[in-house]
């Protein structure tokens, strides 16, 4: 009978052991949450600026890199230890970050109240003088136990903006037809107080005297040093400001007074001067 109850016993504790150590295994295994982490909302500070009102060094220059800083702000609607919130600056359809940073919650400047959920940042940005539209600014946030969302605006970059100029033109005042084609060599100058990466393209129209109503489609000129291979294309040096196309006039061009009006557009739409040149063509 002793021996039976020895045994009984045993059985009882191993079971007890076993029980115990199950229920450690199971309190040691955490589940992952999918919960989502929501930056709901963001605010830049400030939302537009205008770089020609900016000075670097003390003076104003087209080939100057500017720097832009704004406050980045936004609410998200966790809090955690291991919560990690960042803010990028891009072009708009472009994959290239231009800036980044991070933003925090912690009561230190910029952020105004630590544990409140607005998570706060300087984001840092340099670009061109030149450089006229708006960047994308993007927030979004990691955490161990949450996947997350992301919220968008943009900083708009405004100029007073000076419009190019088309200095002159060079082209012949003749062009003989023969019973080969001919060649035609057009330059224009041009020229951007906001510097030349200001000019977005230079063209010309040309018309069939004395008709001055219905010119001929736009044709664009080059100042790429021949980079993009286009029919016509034969500028020598890239960013001079001296743009250039070849054009062909076949055997059984029209013969008779041709206007060639030249003009510049910049980046921002605004179109430059007009100069024109006639050629008799023979």
């Amino acid at each position: 009978m002793k021996t039976l109850n020895t045994k009984l016993l045993f059985v009882i504790a191993a079971f007890a052991i076993l029980d115990l150590r199950c229920t450690l295994e199971d309190s040691s295994v955490v589940e992952p949450s999918t919960e989502t982490l929501y930056v709901t909302s963001i605010n830049i500070a400030p939302d537009s600026v205008n770089t020609d009102t900016m000075f670097v060094n003390g003076a104003q220059t087209p080939n100057d890199i500017i720097q832009l800083s704004a406050i980045v702000v936004v609410k998200a609607n966790r809090r955690e230890q291991q919560l990690s919130i960042n803010a990028s600056a891009k072009e708009p359809g472009s994959s290239s970050l231009l800036s980044s940073a991070s933003l925090h919650d912690d009561g230190i400047a910029p952020d105004a109240t630590k544990g409140d959920s607005l998570y706060s940042g300087k984001l840092t940005v340099s670009i061109k003088r030149s450089f006229y539209g708006k960047l994308l600014i993007t927030a979004s946030g990691s955490s161990s136990v949450a996947n997350s969302t992301s919220v968008s605006t943009y900083l708009t970059i405004t100029r007073n903006n000076r419009p190019p100029v088309i200095d002159s033109v060079e082209a012949p005042d003749t062009l003989i037809v023969g019973s080969s084609t001919q060649l035609l060599n057009l330059y224009a100058y041009a020229k951007d107080d906001d510097g030349l990466a200001d000019i977005d393209r230079v063209f010309f129209r040309s018309y069939l005297l004395p008709d001055t109503t219905n010119g001929s489609s736009p044709f664009f000129l080059y100042d790429d040093g021949g980079a993009n291979n286009a029919n016509g294309n034969t500028d020598k040096v890239p960013g001079d400001g001296v743009y250039t196309l070849t054009v062909q006039f076949p055997p059984t061009a029209t013969k008779g007074i041709r206007r060639f009006i030249f003009q510049a557009v910049d980046k921002s739409g605004t179109l430059s001067n007009s100069v024109q040149h006639d050629i008799v063509v023979k």
